[in-house]
């Protein structure tokens, strides 16, 4: 089977996951007890199995549901392989889900194994602890660093290509890894001349301190000071327009005999910059390869819209999603709330725990019915945002919070509050739920965006192997896959 067809089969397995799914994606949280949305945007035999449940029933169901996801990803410390199997309507569906969106790592062959990291995984990690006091940065920032840097030194190798362009590069911290470990030849591109300012900064002092810093780290031999004009952070805006080629041949102006060819990548680029990244590898000659980690999915604007009513997002003519000929002719879409379910990760949620936001929503939802019942309705600029509720707070201080944000009338009284949550209290579990499934789904949600992207990349004469790789581990980092691709 070739790659598209593989790619293809893949997105049409997760859409036909996701489709039935969409009113319970779509569905205002806020409005989950005001709109009585709970078994409407339910799937049929989910909401025919919940009308005969009982409030301390659901809760049951609730507790099993959450310890069946957890055992699904190893969270308990059991094997997938030892999972019992489903009990009831909701583990069926949560496994389907599961089974989904685990499938793209066994579909996906990587480039060629030499990518990643072989040996003593102790001895990467106390060669990082180190390395991270070197390039100063974060500890999770480091570990992202670190790993993109690896692959795409390695991809950059396989290509025989010595210069990298990174698109976003923000304060620089992947620009200077790829170039001081590993000799690559760098243009860092951003649009914040703060950010680049801290990046020269940043490096100017580690260019100072560089002998002492190697030496109290005991890594002498493992990097090397950037060499004169081949790390270089350049403030201005890059559009899918833009010529690129141009950029990086003015870039290296005195340098009349290195070859213009260049790697193209982005770690975590933001949105819609996302695909602008891709158009930009098509459009530019001298763009031989491509890594690129997206993130925020949200801001993507989308061309079509599923939902009846108008949400102001269409993109129209200028749409970015989807981007591949096979979802276009499909008018497919995904919507708001499901492009930002794409960033999350249910591993670190059910690792970290998802109590916090199971409260957080069930607080939210319960005020809307409290101000309801007093005749009050919020307008679509009218939001709570999020308060928080990590210190335990009660849901009167939760309204005390939220009428620093919006108009709560003084005749609201804390009574009233304790009243309404009364009333919803039995019915937390059903809001659980729908959050527990809401996140098993973000894996498939991102792997549709990645997929379109990867056959957009397919769609184009000039490229010839497209490599969709998992790099990180989704509880440091939530968006892990790259996007990576050569030119013919």
């Amino acid at each position: 089977m070739s790659l598209r067809n593989v790619y293809q089969s893949r997105l049409e397995a997760l859409i036909e996951v996701v489709l039935p799914l969409r009113p319970l994606l779509d569905a205002r949280m806020a409005k989950f007890y005001s709109a009585r949305l709970w078994r409407s945007i339910l799937p049929e035999k989910l909401s025919q199995q919940s009308t005969s449940l009982r409030p301390a029933d659901l809760d049951i169901v609730y507790d099993q549901l959450l310890n069946f996801c957890r055992n699904l990803y190893g969270i308990n410390g059991e094997s997938t392989s030892d999972v019992g199997p489903p009990k009831n309507e909701f583990e069926v569906l949560a496994y389907d889900i599961f089974v989904q969106a685990s499938a793209l790592k066994s579909a996906c062959v990587p480039p060629v194994p030499l990518l990643f990291r072989t040996g003593n995984e102790d001895e990467h990690l106390k060669e990082g602890q180190k390395l991270n006091a070197l390039f100063m940065m974060s500890a999770k920032k480091y570990v992202e660093v670190e790993d993109m840097s690896f692959f795409v030194s390695q991809y950059a190798r396989l290509g025989d290509l010595h210069r990298v362009v990174d698109f976003g590069s923000g304060k620089g911290y992947l620009s200077a890894m790829l170039n001081m470990r590993y000799g690559l030849s760098v243009l860092g591109l951003e649009l914040s001349s703060a950010n680049v300012a801290a990046a020269r900064v940043r490096t100017e002092r580690m260019i100072k301190q560089w002998s002492s810093l190697c030496r109290s780290v005991g890594l002498e031999s493992k990097t090397q000071p950037p060499g004169n004009g081949s790390l270089v952070f350049s403030s201005c805006e890059v559009t899918r327009n833009s010529d690129l080629d141009e950029i990086v041949a003015d870039s290296q102006s005195s340098k009349s005999n290195v070859d213009d060819s260049y790697l193209l990548c982005g770690l975590h680029t933001c949105g819609s910059l996302g695909n602008d990244l891709l158009d930009i590898f098509r459009r530019n000659s001298s763009a031989k390869a491509l890594v690129a980690i997206g993130c925020c999915y949200h801001f993507m604007a989308e061309a079509y819209s599923h939902l009846p009513e108008a949400t102001g997002e269409v993109a129209g003519d200028n749409c970015l999603f989807p981007m591949s000929s096979y979802l276009n002719s499909i008018r497919f879409s995904l919507g708001r709330t499901a492009r930002m379910l794409a960033s999350q990760s249910p591993e670190r949620i059910l690792l970290s725990g998802i109590e916090t936001s199971v409260q957080s929503m069930f607080f939210r939802a319960v005020l809307q019915e409290l101000l309801g019942r007093h005749g009050v309705h919020l307008g679509s600029l009218d939001r709570v945002g999020k308060i928080d509720v990590t210190g335990g707070i009660d849901f009167v201080q939760y309204v005390a919070a939220a009428r620093r944000v919006i108009t709560i009338p003084s005749e609201i009284s804390d009574d009233d509050a304790r009243a309404c949550l009364a009333d919803f209290e039995s019915l937390k579990s059903t809001i659980a739920v729908i959050i527990l499934i809401r996140v098993m789904l973000a894996p498939c949600l991102e792997q549709i965006v990645l997929l379109d992207r990867a056959l957009f990349l397919l769609d184009q004469k000039n490229v010839a192997d497209v490599h969709l790789v998992s790099l990180f581990s989704p509880v440091v980092s939530p968006r892990t896959w790259a996007i990576c691709a050569y030119k013919n």
